[in-house]
């Protein structure tokens, strides 16, 4: 490739090809001519045809190395003159640099380097270029007296040294041990070079050139930041930023530090003698310098606030417990959040582009439908879908949200997982089903109340009246022509006195029934008191005897029940009303399990036991029913989980228990079975609860 004259060019050579286009893009920032070559014989035939203002050239190349190649252009008249700027991937290394710059190297750069350095460094290699070719052409002089170089340091011993050093340059040293003492002394001298220490007390180094750039006098004098803080990228942009032309670390090698030197009183020399010439010329570059700085800067501050905001976007989007997929037009997924995934169980990169319903094929059945209202941007919601997932019932919710700012097309889908929330309804809708009923079981419970109230009574009157130690008895039988004992011996004679018996304890039975029902359905104030246990399983006892069925031919008075009480339970800390509940379904649940078994051997039975440690009160609901199987035994907790027909069980009697007792109680509740050996229920309820109030 030739260069267009007049064009400054830039030659880069990398055996990389990637990094060539990288460092390419980076300069076409510049008005400039670029020219690329792979090797290092390319290189030196491409220096032979074209008149380079820099070449940018890589260490490390098989066949040619960098130096090599250096070692070439510096013995060649022709090319000799041409500024290098030495790139290499090798660890950082004083030896390395030292050998770069005795090949006749003007910088080097170790990858992976920042933008904003390089572009400043090729800025000032350009501007030495311009002002070479310029002053070989403007026929001025150069000012009489040595440059001079303001080097400024608040530790003596470091003064001292730079200045034994810069002596060997043939200049004029001014010293300033401090800031304030830096900015006097621009005031009166014409530098060609400042070499600033950082870390200064009152006015550091980035102070005072601030000052200094903001001034139209010393705004061009170039500045070599010198610090003893350990190397960070960040430390150099901001030296950059504030109008660095370099940045050395402390300990410097001298070698080095004299070649940055050289570059620029060899620009400060030409600067004189082009002043004139050049003022215009000079604030316009100046002026496209800062512009380009500041440009860069907010460059990277807009790209890292972008990066930013889109890593707190997906942070939000991935943080919503929700599922949330992004579909188009056509129903094809374009985003999910990691919600998303999980459910689906594909990896993003499989499921994009993929049709939604693929995907999620749960949901299939609504495609239709939401790709109808996408395409009329309306909101579409299908609450409380029942899908099995892995045998597993889940009950979702889903929304489509159809895009409507600007011109996309496409939409947010939703999905909810709301099993949890429905269980709870449907939890506080059986609890509101038992108050009612309790409510009602109550009225008719004192409504029956009175009139077997009067029963009972009537008949111990009856009992009174034909007593014959009585004499009142006796006067009105023979009042009526007969005797007392006639009439004794009738009614015993007929079983009437049998009957009245049989009459009064039924009406005994049927009072100890209404008030075992006025117990359980007395309403909970949701505190935990101190309980008898025995008498709390008496009572739920007697109201599962009242629990039958004549056309399924269930009847819980068939069952025996074994019991096994502790008789050193103490007080267990309960709210007997859902505890009665509890018992009450396992008890209902195990008689219905053993009636629905067919072929049976044994005579059906329950064994309620109970038993206590330190720490626990344990009671066990065993019967000898059909057992379930281990995958039962797994989900029978679940809620809407249940193994009876349609229409018998609504699959929360034991989802309903176990909450009652690990929430309610802090206690345990847990199942053991095998087919054909029965089941057994083991609840165990802390006896020093923590809190005395139920959550």
């Amino acid at each position: 490739m030739i260069t267009t004259k007049n064009i400054p060019a830039i030659l880069i050579v990398d055996d990389i090809p990637e990094n060539l286009i990288a460092i390419e893009k980076l300069l076409l920032k510049f008005n400039i001519n670029i020219v690329k070559a792979d090797s290092g014989k390319k290189a030196l035939e491409a220096a032979q045809r074209n008149d380079f203002s820099l070449i940018i050239l890589d260490v490390m190349m098989p066949g040619m190395n960098g130096y090599e190649v250096a070692d070439y252009l510096k013995n060649d008249e022709r090319t000799k003159g041409i500024p290098i700027i030495f790139l290499t991937a090798m660890d950082k290394s004083e030896s390395q640099e030292i050998e770069g710059y005795s090949k006749g190297a003007v910088d080097f750069i170790f990858k992976p380097f920042n933008e904003i350095i390089l572009l400043s460094k090729v800025n000032v290699l350009l501007e030495l270029n311009r002002m070479r070719k310029n002053y070989t052409t403007a026929m001025l002089t150069q000012k009489e007296g040595k440059p001079q170089i303001l080097i400024v340091d608040d530790i003596p011993e470091n003064l001292i040294a730079l200045e034994k050093l810069l002596r060997k340059e043939d200049v004029d040293i001014i010293k300033a041990n401090s800031g304030n003492e830096a900015l006097s002394a621009t005031l009166y001298n014409d530098f060609a070079l400042i070499i600033l220490d950082v870390q200064m007390p009152e006015m550091d180094g980035y102070e005072v050139a601030n000052f200094l750039k903001t001034e139209d006098r010393t705004a061009t004098i170039p500045i070599i930041f010198v610090t003893a803080i350990d190397r960070d990228s960040s430390k150099e942009i901001k030296g950059y930023d504030k109008g660095a032309v370099d940045f050395i670390f402390k300990p410097f090698n001298e070698f080095i530090l004299r070649s940055k030197v050289r570059i620029f009183l060899e620009i400060y020399k030409m600067r004189i003698g082009l002043e004139e010439l050049v003022a215009e010329r000079t604030q316009e570059l100046r002026e496209s310098n800062i512009k380009l700085r500041k440009q860069i800067v907010e460059n990277e501050e807009a790209r890292t606030a972008l990066q930013q905001a889109k890593s707190y976007l997906n942070s939000v989007f991935n943080s919503i417990s929700a599922a949330l997929i992004s579909i188009d037009a056509d129903g094809n997924i374009i985003e999910m959040n990691q919600a998303a995934q999980k459910i689906s169980g594909m990896p993003p990169k499989d499921a994009y582009g993929c049709p939604f319903e693929k995907v999620f094929p749960h949901y299939a059945e609504y495609i239709g439908e939401i790709q109808k209202r996408v395409s009329e941007k309306e909101i579409f919601e299908k609450t409380k879908i029942f899908i099995n997932i892995n045998g597993e019932i889940a009950v979702k919710n889903l929304a489509v949200y159809p895009l409507i700012a600007g011109k996309g097309q496409g939409a947010v889908i939703r999905i909810d997982d709301v099993t949890e929330q429905v269980r709870i309804e449907e939890m506080m809708i059986q609890s509101e089903k038992i108050l009612t009923l309790g409510g009602l079981a109550a009225g008719m419970a004192h409504e029956i109340n009175n009139p077997l109230a009067g029963i009972l009574q009537n008949i111990q009157v009856i009992k009174n009246r034909i007593i014959g130690d009585m004499p009142k008895n006796r006067q009105a039988a023979e009042k009526c022509g007969t005797s007392i004992e006639a009439i004794e011996a009738y009614m015993k004679e007929r079983m009437i006195l049998a009957m009245f018996d049989s009459i009064e304890e039924s009406s005994k039975r049927a009072a100890k029934i209404i008030s075992n029902m006025l117990s359980f359905s007395r309403k909970s104030e949701n505190q935990i008191v101190s309980c008898d246990l025995k008498e709390l399983i008496d009572k739920t006892v007697k109201l599962a005897e009242n629990d039958y069925d004549l056309k399924k031919k269930y009847d819980f008075r068939q069952m025996k029940i074994i019991r096994e009480d502790d008789p050193d339970m103490p007080a267990v800390p309960c709210d007997s009303t859902k505890i009665q509940q509890v018992i009450l379904n396992l008890l209902k649940n195990a008689a219905q399990a053993i009636s629905g078994q067919d072929n049976r051997i044994e005579p059906p039975r329950i064994s309620l036991r109970t038993f206590h440690d330190e720490y626990m009160a344990r009671i066990e609901v065993e019967d000898n029913g059909p057992g379930m199987e281990k995958t039962i035994q797994d989900r029978v907790f679940e809620p809407f989980y249940t193994t009876k027909g349609v229409g018998v069980g609504t699959g929360l009697g034991l989802s309903v228990s176990h909450f009652i007792i690990t929430e309610n109680h802090k206690g345990i509740i847990e199942v053991q079975s095998s087919p054909g050996k029965g089941t057994k229920f083991i609840i165990q309820i802390p006896l020093n609860p923590s809190s005395t109030t139920v959550i």
